[in-house]
Order: C-alpha cells, then structure tokens, then sequence
C-alpha cells in the first residue's frame, strides 16, 4: 500500500485508514465480528482515508507513517514543550574532570511510554525543515545555562564547552544564522567559544565544498565546531582540520569494541596520533568499562571520554552539583 501503482495507465498511491479492533469475546465467529467492525467504524468521528492507526478499544490514534508520526511527536513535543534536555560530560584525560557537555535532546511517546530515537529524530526533522526548531530551542537552552550559572559556576569550575548536535540543513535553511548567533551572545552575555556544533562526519563529507564556505564565516565568530560519528570512512582528519574544526569525536562503534578488537584499537591509537599532528582535540565516545578505560588511558596521549563509566547523562542542576563536589 506504500508503493506507487498504476491505474488506468496513471500513478496512484494508495492511502489506507488502518483501524485496529480488539476480537470481542462475546461473538461467536467472523461474520458477528465484521458487522461488529462495521458498526465500529460507521461510529467514528475521526478522520478517514488519511493513512492513520486508529484504535478505538483505548481512543488513541496516530499516523501509520512512521516519518509524520515522528514529525507529529517533534511537532507537539516543542509546541507543548514536553521535550526534556539531558547533558553528557566531557571528561579531561589528566585528571578527569569535566571540561564540558554535549545537550541530548530527550523526547517520549507518552501513550507508548517509549523515547524516540534521537538520530532518527534529527534525520526526520533535518529532511522536513525542522532542524531549526531543534537547534535553536538547544541553543537557547545553552544561553539560558550561562546567564544563570555562568559567572558562579561556568568559570570558577572550568566548565568550558556545551554542545549540541545540528546538520548541513541548518546553515543552509538559515539565512539569518549568525543573527540568531550574536544575540544569543549578546543576551545572555555569553562567552563565544563556550557554544560548540557537532556534525556527523558522513554529513560534512556529502557536503563537504558547502563546508568549505560555512565554516569560513562561522569560525570568524569564534564558535567551535566538533566532527562527530568520526570513524575515517568518509574523510581524513586531514580535510577535517582543512575545514576548521576545532575536534573529532571518535565514535562509539570503534571505542566499545577496543577491549576485545584489536584492529579497533590500534585504529583508535592512529587516529590520535594523526589529530594531534594536526593539532586537533579528540574525544573518545563510548567508554562504558573499566577494561575500556585502562587501555585507552594506557595510549599516553591527550584526550577527553565521553561515556557511562565517568557519568551517565545528567540534568542540568546535576552537572552543576557535580561541577562543584568535583572541585571539592
């Protein structure tokens, strides 16, 4: 039904109303259920014929497409703002302590009592003109964290970074970015280089001659870029370096497995040795054990974790609270 046909010689897609009936135990066989079904749907006052699941046992329904019930969820969340922020720590190699934090956009499905997938989530919104609504809430958040704990907390506890993940899409919908950006600075009085974007590495690489002109202009307003999701697969550091940014964060499918693979940890191992030719920051992502972490800090190098076994991710009063007994 999600495929084009042909009819009489024309394209049509065919859009189906999924109605989702519990089998009544009280009738006897198939045809009572279908009269049953019937009186159901002759009843309902909803809308038809529009690609929907409708469940009328529990009055709940949602679309059938997984791509607009996701941007139905996105919409609602940030209409109602039910959405949540979690913050991950950046943890400094040397003594472990937390440089910085990367905002994780939380959002649930309240009837399935279930969080959407947050890449799933930035993928839908980036290919439905709604990465703006999410950056930029994440942005103010940001701001919103410095004006209230910046001069107490940010610089006498060496909170230095926040950073949220953003795409190609939201510099090139956003003719008005470094508008956003300055009175975001200007209102919250906050610091440029504390306010960090973190892009996937496939996507700086499928845009890569865009990059070029982007990063020019935002590297003048002293804000950091971070390649995330790096693995090697689509760019060297080289060319990440050529770019401007200022760090790579090397991803979690090559740090999990560098206890028990090897080829993953020398690949991590290379890796650092290159960036810190290219005098570039590294973050490892992904540190979940105690065998994870006494191998990598064994590597001798200077770098940051990111991952369960320093801290899980936490609120915002949370970070603060750990900022300062980390300090005592």
């Amino acid at each position: 039904s999600k495929k084009d046909y042909l009819q009489d010689g024309n394209n049509t897609q065919l859009l189906i109303s999924y109605y989702g009936l519990t089998y009544p135990l009280g009738l006897p066989n198939a045809i009572d259920y279908i009269r049953n079904l019937d009186r159901e749907i002759s009843s309902y006052r909803g809308d038809k014929g529009k690609d929907m699941l409708y469940f009328p046992d529990i009055k709940y329904s949602r679309y059938a497409s997984h791509k607009d019930y996701v941007l139905s969820v996105l919409n609602e969340s940030f209409t109602e703002n039910t959405f949540t922020i979690k913050l991950q720590p950046f943890v400094r190699k040397v003594d472990r302590h937390i440089i910085g934090a990367e905002l994780l956009l939380r959002i649930n499905d309240e009837y399935r009592k279930m969080e959407i997938n947050t890449a799933e989530l930035i993928q839908v919104a980036a290919e439905n003109g709604k990465i703006s609504l999410i950056t930029d809430s994440l942005l103010n958040l940001i701001g919103k964290l410095y004006q209230d704990n910046g001069s107490k907390l940010f610089k006498k506890y060496g909170l230095a970074r926040l950073s949220c993940n953003t795409n190609y899409s939201y510099f090139q919908n956003n003719k008005e970015f470094f508008d956003k950006i300055n009175n975001l600075l200007e209102t919250y009085q906050m610091p440029a280089d504390l306010l960090t974007f973190e892009i996937a590495e496939a996507e700086i690489a499928a845009h890569y001659e865009e990059f070029k002109e982007i990063t020019r202009k935002i590297l003048r307003s002293d804000i950091t870029l971070l390649c995330d999701n790096y693995t090697g697969a689509y760019l060297s550091v080289n060319k990440i370096k050529e770019l401007g940014f200022k760090g790579i964060k090397i991803d979690r499918s090559i740090i999990s497995k560098v206890n028990d693979d090897p080829i993953k940890y020398n690949a991590t191992k290379a890796i650092i040795d290159v960036a810190e030719e290219q005098g570039l920051n590294v973050i490892l992502v992904g540190v979940e054990t105690k065998v994870q972490y006494s191998m990598l800090k064994d590597i001798r190098k200077t770098f940051e974790y990111q991952g369960y076994y320093f801290f899980k991710p936490l609120s915002a009063d949370e970070l603060l609270y750990t900022l300062q007994k980390d300090i005592r």
